[in-house]
């Protein structure tokens, strides 16, 4: 699974000639939707794993709120065209970052040695404490 759909869905909506405010809304729109149809694997999948981390969850949440709030109020003092230039130079460094990514990665096999090695770990980690949340 990707983690960079919000800059691929800034990106399209960079070409449409939205106000900020529908920018963001929409973004977020989008955004819900896709989360929303996620959350029902996530739990079928991961359940246990996220009843372990419920506090984090909950802060998580918390935090996304609050971040919206400030957001909301930030939003109304920045202007249309500098709006959308931070948006333009946070995709580029979003573009840069992934370029530089995937060229560090060595091989598909490395890839999925380390995807196994964190996994054992994590796993270790969890055994280490038991009765314990994370």
């Amino acid at each position: 699974m990707a983690v960079n759909q919000g800059g691929i869905r800034s990106g399209a909506l960079l070409g449409f000639d939205l106000s900020k405010e529908a920018f963001v809304a929409t973004a977020t729109a989008v955004g819900v939707v896709v989360d929303a149809a996620r959350m029902p694997a996530y739990f079928i999948t991961q359940g246990g794993d996220i009843k372990r981390i419920w506090i984090l969850v909950l802060t998580a949440t918390l935090g996304a709120l609050i971040g919206t709030l400030f957001g909301e109020r930030l939003l109304k003092r920045i202007p249309e065209d500098r709006f959308r230039q931070i948006v333009a130079v946070l995709l580029l460094l979003l573009g840069a970052y992934m370029i530089t990514k995937g060229r560090s990665l060595t091989s598909p096999e490395q890839t999925a040695a380390d995807c196994v090695r964190s996994h054992q770990l994590i796993g270790s980690w969890r055994h280490s404490r038991p009765g314990r949340a994370l």
